[in-house]
């Protein structure tokens, strides 16, 4: 049971990355739209410098 949630988190994980890798390689401005989603985490994630 819990290695079948680990998979599925992992799974997850990895789908999210391919897709967010995904969109940033095809829109040029996308990086900066997505790490501005995390800007509320103090400012330390910042694709504009």
């Amino acid at each position: 049971m819990f290695l079948g949630a680990l998979f599925w988190t992992i799974g997850l994980f990895i789908v999210a990355g391919l897709v967010l890798m995904a969109v940033m390689t095809r829109h040029p401005d996308a990086p900066g739209v997505i790490h501005g989603a995390f800007s509320h985490l103090g400012g330390r994630i910042s694709a504009r410098g």
